[in-house]
């Protein structure tokens, strides 16, 4: 336990801030199988067919409108 501004803050092994998940050890491995999970399972959504009835979207962005960012 820590003592912040007369507040006891009680020390955890993991916690999630943002979506990331942080743990005491400082190792990534967790965060990691996370994400590769998720991914894995709109792959498989994919190849499964479950986006058929998705419609496509598109962005335009016009870059050529801003003349100062090609400067």
């Amino acid at each position: 336990m820590r003592q912040v501004s007369g507040n006891t803050l009680q020390q955890v092994e993991k916690f999630k801030y943002l979506g990331v998940v942080f743990t005491s050890g400082g190792r990534r491995s967790e965060e990691i199988e996370t994400r590769v999970g998720k991914a894995n399972a709109v792959l498989r959504d994919h190849k499964t067919g479950a986006f058929k009835h998705r419609k496509a979207v598109s962005f335009e962005i016009g870059l050529c409108s801003d003349p100062h960012l090609w400067s």
